[in-house]
């Protein structure tokens, strides 16, 4: 046999209205846009963007303004002239400062270099957490499958059992059989229908499964498409070291193990960078206000007697003096703000002489964490490994498995077909008939559900190699 199915299935009609038919490709959809584990990947990736970006913007100058503005009672000093007041006044000053980073020994580069990794790291875990939930869709969407065809199975069976039953309901009426024949018919179509409700019980449990997974609210009626499901049963043509070596280049685990080592390496030369200068170009703009600034205009000049005098020939004559009459008026906020204008720039060298060997310290962790990322690296590839022959292995021993249950199938079903043409002809008895047909009906459900494990076995092996 080249296909699973072997027998027919059981179409269930169902309100229009009430059903939806989900296809895999939707069901995966689904899961992906609702599973929380992706969520929390996909929002770790919008950090690693954040810290990238950031990492990136440092380059830039860092500028920023000051503005204040106050008041100021009892003795202090004239922020305009710089002298002891005793007099309440308001004052207000303004400042605008600006660095820009010219040499920090690589530390920003390695820094943007690091992130980068990380953000490919993230990405990785990312496709890591929908190619898991795929894998799990997968599993259950075919469980539900197989549990579909077992149904039928059941349903089958059962119904071969009634019509027994029926026969021989007319035939003992007659007296033609021993009571007990009809008897073991009865428990066997009892047994039956057991089967039957075990059936309809697993393919709802298996739908709850996939609902779950989906994180939908279950409804009874949901039905699978097979269109997107190949069920042909080929022989897997890639061996377990083909398939290992798929996953190394393929395998989105991997190569955010990889991407993290890359990062712990740029971490060294980060922490590296704290034992060179750091060189920076500063400057500043300023300007002051201060309400206790005063100008004086003069109005006129005049001369008047002042208090000294002179004595000449015995007479005392006064001294006159230049004077003149003034306005004292303050001066505005502009016109203060524009003649306080100062300006600053400078060249900052800060160079690292001892710093109680803290940057000495930061360069071995960081060493040992890049050691620490190696090894998980290399775990991660060895468990890799290991569960890539596991899992080649099991894909052949279901192969072989359906391989062999399927010539069981071919061989007990003819033995079943005669069976029944002797028991209806009373050459056999019911016990006989019973043997014959069990055993008919274990190798058709042990067949149905090898066919599926291969096609799951399959799948995985498919996981490994990127290609869900």
């Amino acid at each position: 046999m080249k296909r699973l199915l072997v027998l027919p299935l059981v179409c269930i009609c169902t309100n229009a209205l009430a059903q939806k038919t989900w296809t895999l490709k939707q069901c995966i959809d689904t899961a992906i846009a609702n599973n929380i584990t992706i969520q929390q990947s996909s929002f770790q990736v919008e950090r690693d963007a954040a810290s990238l970006k950031q990492s990136k913007a440092n380059r830039l100058p860092d500028v920023n303004g000051v503005f204040n503005f106050g008041g100021s009672r009892g003795r202090s000093i004239d922020p305009f002239t710089n002298s002891f007041v005793d007099q309440a006044f308001n004052n207000s000053y303004t400042q605008l400062n600006a660095t820009l980073p010219i040499y920090s020994g690589g530390q920003i580069q390695q820094t943007i270099a690091q992130n980068k990794e990380l953000l490919n790291a993230s990405k990785m875990d990312l496709q890591q957490a929908k190619d898991n939930i795929t894998l799990n869709v997968i599993a259950a969407y075919l469980a539900i499958l197989n549990n579909e065809d077992q149904l039928v199975v059941s349903k089958n069976q059962e119904e071969v059992a009634a019509k027994q039953v029926e026969r021989l309901q007319i035939v003992a009426g007659e007296g033609a059989v021993a009571p007990y024949t009809l008897t073991d018919l009865k428990g066997e179509r009892a047994s039956n229908k057991v089967a039957v409700v075990n059936a309809g019980n697993a393919l709802e449990q298996s739908k709850i499964t996939l609902t779950r997974l989906m994180n939908i609210p279950y409804n009874t009626p949901i039905e699978l498409s097979r269109q997107e499901v190949d069920l042909t049963m080929a022989n897997y043509d890639k061996s377990s070291p083909e398939v290992y070596s798929e996953a190394l280049t393929n395998m989105a685990q991997v190569k955010a193990a990889d991407f993290r080592t890359l990062a712990a390496e740029r971490s060294i030369k980060v922490a590296r960078g704290g034992l060179f200068p750091y060189v920076s170009l500063g400057g500043g703009l300023g300007t002051s206000y201060s309400s206790a600034a005063t100008k004086y205009t003069v109005l006129n000049e005049f001369f008047a007697a002042s208090e000294n005098y002179v004595i000449s020939n015995g007479s005392q004559l006064p001294v006159y003096t230049k004077q003149q009459n003034k306005s004292q008026d303050e001066f505005g906020f502009g016109t203060q703000y524009n003649n306080n204008l100062n300006a600053q720039f400078g060249l900052n060298v800060q160079i690292p002489i001892l710093s109680r060997l803290s940057v000495r310290n930061k360069i071995t962790q960081a060493k040992i964490n890049r050691n620490e990322a190696q090894a998980l690296t290399n775990n991660t590839k060895v468990q890799l490994q290991q569960d890539v022959e596991q899992a080649h292995q099991n894909m052949v021993a279901a192969f072989n498995r359906y391989k062999i249950l399927n010539e069981q199938v071919e061989a007990l079903k003819e033995s079943f077909r005669a069976a029944e043409v002797r028991f209806n002809n009373g050459v056999i008895n019911s016990a006989e008939y019973i043997v014959i047909k069990n055993g008919y009906d274990r190798s058709v459900v042990n067949f149905t559900q090898a066919g599926y494990e291969y096609v799951l076995r399959t799948r995985i092996l498919d996981y490994y190699r990127g290609k869900l």
